[in-house]
């Protein structure tokens, strides 16, 4: 497989062999025209060279082996030539046929080599200049040898600006890449962490709260063995059912005794996306036989590749999701897990009216990564500079040109106009409709530049608006539609050959003057953008393939992390309890209390994982025993986790946890993920030995602990030091 920069490499090469061949058909064509210029034998030997240099560069780029060799070759044969030309020019002429083919030679040197161009084009300047100072002039020879340096040294930096954006294929992809693998693995951990909340709360704590209900005699204790067995496979690593969703939801119904209704169609292939919705309407389910009042319930929607939807109605007592908000279940087990796969939820309801839950989801969309057209773009800009830098100077060298046209208005709204459009070609976003205003404008601009050219101006001075042109059609090569550059300056080649022919004078002279460099750069442009664009695509698709096996990587490696640590965190506390449960054995009242404070310590961890250690959990558990009643909330927005680490309010909690007498009503408000803060209060009788305890707890604890205190009830709020602290 090519590598961008020999796709690019090759193509400046071709570029240089075609702009060589058309400035030899000039030469060629100019000897032939004027002969006795040069000693016998000398430019068609040149010539000769030349063509054959030609030929051997364009075989050693279309072979791939590259054709530095042949263009050095060129470049000498050219500045040899020119050494020579004192000795070899027999009748001296304002332009000897030669100095196209060796021009354009000098000008594509860069190709050949920056540093070589840097040294030949000067050189050969200042050599044009000496040849024709006694036809123009000092001055007028001066400046065209000005131009002629400035246009060999923009190609020069071209060349250079070019090949460092080919160089930079592999940063820009890579860095795309690398963009795409991170947001893989934040999106990836977060949905592996809903998953696994959405499995506790739903077979977790189902069972648990089935199972105990079952010991008081109010709930069905098949469906908490099922859903402790169901809990246990995924534990150790079975897996679920993969059986279809409607039969999941209808065994789950069944066991819960519901009365349930199904009009779904269609199935869903992408595992994860249905094991979500299995999950979800599982725990809508279970929430109607919670909380509805109601036994009936209807299923309805459709299940597709390309999108999903489905409403789970109930005819039970509703509620005011306003003032109410969502629950446990509802935000862990439904919402957060329909959002993970891309999904949403809508919860619809209203005191006495029932409740309907609407369940959606499209497929994710691929991370958004820079395109070729904007990496191109971008490279584009350091070029801008230099498009302006040669209009300045052409519009400066040919002021004796312009000033002397017949209509000094026209002269005017020419430059104005070759101003615009540069402008344009290098600002204006790249759509097909500012491209044919480019095209259009040019097309004008060309036309009032011929119209106002004196009959009788020499060959020289005709056609310094096309030179001016330049910049502008080979911006609108680069960044506009593929070949517009090409299409508008054969029109407005051809529109000038137009009004000479019609104005009487030769129609072809445009084509031994400006006309062959304007097609020459603007070719250069538009194959320089396909080589770079080939060689987007070349870098991209390998980049592709191995981010592809990176980001797979990344999501099993995330997944099997988040399992690690969840199985580790319940297999010693909730895999033994699914034990017993799905064991058949008898449930006791003392059983049913056990599982309910087990119950309660799971919800806790959903509620506020980053905020409980094993410590603090036991302490929970202690007070609860104790008969504390203790209520954990999250202020983070329902389905977010928190991502800080509140470590130093941990020994304050635990202090009042185990401090405070039974009775007590304590609340732990866990504040993130933006702020890990805690807030924690206490009311009941007797909280005096629990504040002190608190202080002591957390004396020299980082962050910033505060804590009030009255007859009946203590409030602990505990900052981190970087929250709470005034900036010094």
């Amino acid at each position: 497989m090519r590598t961008d920069e020999v796709v690019v490499r090759e193509t400046f090469h071709r570029v240089a062999a075609g702009v060589v061949a058309i400035n030899l058909v000039v030469s060629a064509v100019d000897v032939v025209a004027g002969p006795g210029v040069y000693r016998p034998g000398f430019a068609p030997a040149v010539l000769a060279v030349l063509a054959l240099l030609v030929v051997w560069t364009v075989h050693r780029s279309f072979a791939g082996r590259g054709a530095q060799e042949p263009l050095r070759g060129a470049v000498a044969v050219a500045v040899l030539a020119l050494a020579l030309h004192p000795w070899a020019v027999l009748r001296p002429v304002s332009y000897p046929p030669l100095l196209h083919a060796l021009g354009a030679v000098i000008t594509i040197s860069a190709i050949a080599s920056v540093r070589l161009s840097l040294a030949v084009v000067p050189a050969f300047a200042l050599a044009v200049a000496v040849l024709r100072a006694p036809f123009l002039g000092s001055f007028q020879a001066a400046a065209e040898a000005t131009l002629l340096a400035l246009d060999g040294l923009v190609v020069t930096a071209t060349v250079h600006v070019l090949a460092r954006a080919a160089r930079s294929v592999h940063e820009a992809v890579g860095h795309a890449w690398e963009l795409a693998e991170e947001r893989t693995r934040v999106w990836q951990r977060t949905r592996t962490r809903e998953q696994w909340d959405g499995l506790v709360h739903d077979k977790v704590l189902g069972a648990l709260d089935l199972a105990s209900r079952s010991a008081h005699e109010r709930g069905p204790a098949g469906a908490a063995r099922a859903l402790a067995a169901e809990a246990l496979s995924a534990l150790r690593g079975e897996g679920l059912p993969s059986s279809p969703a409607v039969e999941r939801w209808a065994a789950h119904a069944g066991r819960l005794g519901l009365d349930a209704r199904f009009r779904v169609h269609g199935r869903l292939e992408n595992a994860e996306v249905r094991d979500a919705f299995v999950g979800a309407v599982n725990e809508v389910l279970s929430n109607v036989e919670r909380h509805s009042g109601q036994r009936s319930v209807t299923v309805s929607g459709f299940l597709r590749a390309g999108n999903a939807r489905i409403v789970v109605t109930d005819p039970g007592r509703g509620f005011d999701p306003a003032s109410v908000g969502p629950g446990v279940g509802l935000r862990t087990s439904v919402a957060a897990r329909i959002r993970a796969v891309g999904g949403d939820v809508e919860v619809r309801s209203g005191p006495g009216d029932g409740t309907a839950v609407v369940l959606t989801w499209k497929p994710l969309e691929a991370p958004a990564r820079s395109s070729a057209l904007q990496w191109q773009l971008r490279s584009f800009t350091p070029l801008v500079a230099l498009a302006w830098a040669v209009l300045a100077v052409v519009l400066a060298v040919s002021r004796g040109r312009w000033a002397t046209t017949p209509s000094p208005v026209a002269a005017a709204a020419v430059i104005l106009g070759l101003v615009a459009l540069t402008a344009g070609a290098t600002a204006l976003p790249p759509t097909r409709r500012h491209g044919a205003l480019v095209a259009a404008g040019a097309l004008v601009v060309a036309l009032t530049g011929a119209l106002d050219t004196a009959l009788a101006a020499p060959t020289d001075w005709r056609y310094w608006y096309v030179s001016a042109m330049t910049p502008a059609l080979a911006g609108v090569a680069y960044r506009f539609g593929h070949w517009l550059g090409l299409w508008t300056a054969t029109a407005l080649t051809a529109a000038v050959m137009l009004v000479d022919g019609v104005g009487g004078r030769p129609f072809w002279d445009v084509l031994t003057g400006p006309a062959p460099v304007l097609l020459a750069v603007v070719v250069a442009s538009e194959l320089i953008r396909a080589a770079l664009s080939d060689a987007w695509t070349t870098v991209e698709e390998a980049g592709r393939q191995a981010a592809e096996l990176r980001l797979a990587l990344a999501a099993e490696a995330e997944r099997e992390s988040e399992a690690e640590s969840r199985i580790a965190a319940l297999e010693g506390t909730v895999a033994p309890a699914l034990v017993r449960i799905v064991s058949d054995e008898p449930l006791t009242a003392a059983d049913a209390d056990e599982l309910e404070l087990l119950e309660s310590a799971v919800r806790d961890q959903l509620v506020a994982a980053r905020l409980f250690d094993e410590e603090l959990a036991a302490a929970v558990r202690r007070a609860r025993g104790r008969g504390v009643d203790v209520d954990v909330v999250a202020a983070a927005a329902p389905g977010r986790h928190a991502s800080g680490d509140c470590a130093g309010c941990r020994p304050a909690v635990r202090a009042l946890l185990d401090h405070v007498p039974g009775g007590t009503r304590v609340r732990i408000s866990w504040a993130g993920p933006d702020v890990t803060a805690a807030t924690v209060t206490a009311v009941g009788a007797g909280l005096a030995p629990a504040a002190a305890a608190v202080r002591a707890a957390g004396a020299g604890q980082g962050g910033a602990l505060q804590v009030s205190e009255d007859e009946d009830a203590v409030l602990v709020t505990f900052l981190p030091r970087d929250v709470s602290e005034e900036p010094g």
